[in-house]
């Protein structure tokens, strides 16, 4: 429900019982003054009226005068009946001795409502009654001579229902009501409006990180709720700028230890490698595994490096030609003195023509060297890997790494290019593998417009498809 339906809704819920019960005040005000007339009529005729009356009771009262009627006009709204004249309808008076008891054959029976406040000896009783067809209101004054057969006089003005049910006073009732919910809804139409406005410019700020702080109009309410949180803005900005920071420390420090480490770590395997071909090596076992771990941390290295700027979206893509054929010739060059010494059989072919493909030549040959290395370091000894380029029509081509390795369930096929998923057999030989280069290869694929397909070997293995797909 909107906040202009709320406040209507309100505001009908506390008009409607105050104009009712206002409504019912004036009625019940309307009412006394009502019997104050009918009172005042009884004085005014019995002034010059107790000699007639106590002269000949039974044929009293005579005939009403026309202004006689002036004492009880007839109520708000009410049309007068068509035989009571212009100025209301007759008022019968009829009078009755201290027993309650009337000389006249005419007269009603004295009420029993109106007789038990005068036997208990108020000055005047009055009653609203409805029987037998007729309705209307009844006022009994005792007289200040207080005896004789006029000592109690009644008037008896008809009429129909209470006075605060009237029409008009329904209708005016009802007036009120709709008028105060349109004077609500219309007021309310600006309040509103400046809520709608401060919710748009929140989102706005919250889209561009609160660097724009929202308006603030007014003094109210609204007014400081845009303040507190223009203050929120201020301090959550703050925050960012904190974190920022640090992660921009964290970056610099993981790309200059990166730096810093590769330099030696490359010297490091040119020694191990040339040490492992010279003859009469000394503990050549030791030597292959000491060169096997080399190559296998600087590759984690430069996965961490390239996995820490994915995270926060920093792996900016120079585009450039590449020549695949020397690209795929180089990874499978780095990565056959590993295979040789675990017995992994490594082997390559590429086509005579060469395959350009434009994109970052430092990402791809990372992401090539990661699927190598993935099909090399798990694969069983004795086993196979093959790297095969093909080229296809229209500048598309495809690149496959193919093991026959230890197989992988096909629910965990899908899973293995997010962040830290291993099949289960590499987590039981290579337990300190993070799981990070299939990740990165998947990133560096995506933001080249290239597809990397996972999939389960015909030899058993698995096979990871790179390509670049028809335009």
């Amino acid at each position: 429900m909107s906040l202009r339906s709320r406040l209507v809704l309100a505001l009908v819920t506390v008009a409607v019982p105050l104009v009712v019960a206002l409504t019912w005040a004036r009625g019940v005000l309307d009412e006394r003054t009502e019997v104050d007339l009918l009172q005042r009529f009884i004085e005014a005729r019995m002034e010059d009226g107790r000699a007639a009356c106590e002269a000949d009771p039974e044929r009293f009262p005579p005939p009403p005068r026309p202004a006689d009627r002036r004492f009880a006009p007839p109520p708000e709204g009410r049309r007068a009946p068509r035989n009571a004249g212009p100025e209301g309808p007759p008022i019968d008076l009829f009078a009755y001795d201290e027993d309650f008891v009337s000389a006249n054959p005419r007269a009603p029976r004295f009420p029993a409502r109106l007789r038990q406040p005068l036997e208990a000896g108020a000055d005047r009783a009055d009653e609203r009654f409805q029987e037998e067809g007729r309705a209307g209101i009844r006022v009994a004054a005792r007289m200040p001579w207080g005896e004789g057969p006029c000592a109690i006089v009644m008037a008896i003005r008809p009429g129909s229902g209470p006075q605060w049910l009237t029409r008009n006073q329904l209708i005016t009732a009802g007036a009120l009501a709709l008028g105060l919910a349109l004077a609500v809804f219309l007021a309310a139409g600006p309040i509103v409006s400046r809520v709608r406005t401060l919710q748009a410019e929140i989102r706005r700020s919250a889209r561009e990180r609160y660097a724009t702080p929202v308006t603030v109009k007014g003094c109210d309410e609204i007014a400081q709720l845009a303040r507190e949180f223009n203050d929120a803005g201020d301090e959550v900005r703050r925050q960012f700028r904190a974190v920022e920071d640090r992660e921009q420390t964290l970056r610099a420090f993981v790309a200059n230890t990166t730096h810093d480490v590769m330099i030696p770590m490359t010297v490091l395997k040119g020694h191990l490698t040339a040490l492992c071909e010279a003859e009469g090596s000394p503990a050549p076992e030791l030597l292959r595994g000491a060169l096997e771990e080399t190559h296998y941390m600087a590759s984690l290295i430069q996965n961490l490096s390239a996995s820490a700027k994915l995270e926060v979206g920093e792996l900016a893509v120079e585009f450039g030609e590449v020549d695949l054929n020397a690209l795929v010739e180089r990874v499978v060059g780095r990565h056959a003195p590993i295979a040789r010494r675990t017995n992994v059989e490594l082997n390559l072919a590429v086509p005579e023509e060469k395959i350009v493909a434009r994109g970052d030549l430092t990402l791809l040959e990372q992401a090539v060297s990661n699927l190598v290395h993935n099909a090399v370091r798990y694969g069983e000894s004795g086993g196979h890997v093959a790297v095969l380029l093909d080229p296809g029509t229209d500048g598309a081509w495809r690149l496959r790494v193919v093991d026959d390795g230890p197989g992988i369930d096909d629910g965990l096929i899908e899973r293995l290019t997010q962040r830290s998923v291993r099949g289960d057999g590499a987590r039981s030989r290579h337990p300190e593998g993070q799981g990070l280069g299939l990740h990165i290869a998947l990133e560096v694929a995506r933001r080249h417009g290239f597809a990397l397909e996972l999939r389960r070997s015909e030899y058993g293995g698995l096979e990871a498809e790179l390509s670049r797909p028809t335009p």
